[in-house]
């Protein structure tokens, strides 16, 4: 059975929300990092799945994969840190922004879908108006909340754009060790 009184050691969820946008006003407020990356996913199972492109078992069930980008932001009127999905179709806004400036943490913005339907397209506007930085909370690193939220190492973080991988994305894969390598190496060392 699967029943356990405790979870493994190294499982420690995901301590932020995620939002997605939903027809109507859209979500309004502020960018916390500069950090935003993204990854091929699939639905199945009422779940989001990571694609492995080396031996994607979803993809083997006839499962499509998107592209998805996620960022961390705080709401106009929360106090409280989320993780903001965000669709291909603003990316370039964003990647634009982010080239411009150098940065997103502290810069307002306002996410909508286009249409009323739940999977509409989305858009997004980055206005000038700026928070201080020093006046945000630092969240994690955004990366290892994935990881730990899809059990697995992102193999690949890309610009769905023009499919190349990130820079920043190649270093951190150069030190980054899959959950179940630790767990391996922990239980060779007991």
């Amino acid at each position: 059975m699967g029943f356990r009184r405790e979870p493994d050691s190294d499982h420690s969820g995901c301590p932020y929300k995620i939002i997605r946008v939903r027809p109507g006003p859209g979500l309004r407020g502020v960018f916390i990092s500069d950090e935003h990356e993204g990854a091929d996913l699939h639905y199945f199972a009422r779940a989001s799945r990571l694609h492995d492109e080396d031996d994607c078992e979803y993809c083997a069930a006839g499962n499509d994969f998107r592209w998805y980008g996620y960022v961390y932001v705080r709401l106009d009127g929360l106090s409280s840190i989320q993780i903001m999905e965000f669709t291909p179709r603003c990316w370039p806004t964003i990647e634009a922004h982010y080239k411009t400036t150098g940065k997103l943490r502290g810069y307002h913005f306002h996410l909508r879908r286009l249409r009323s339907e739940t999977n509409s397209p989305c858009s997004i506007e980055i206005s000038e108006r700026m928070e201080r930085p020093a006046s945000l909370p630092d969240p994690q690193p955004l990366r290892g909340i994935l990881e730990n939220l899809w059990g697995v190492v992102a193999k690949r973080v890309k610009d769905p754009g023009d499919n190349r991988i990130r820079k920043n994305t190649i270093e951190r894969l150069k030190f980054t060790v899959s959950n179940e390598d630790r767990r391996n190496s922990a239980k060779k060392g007991s």
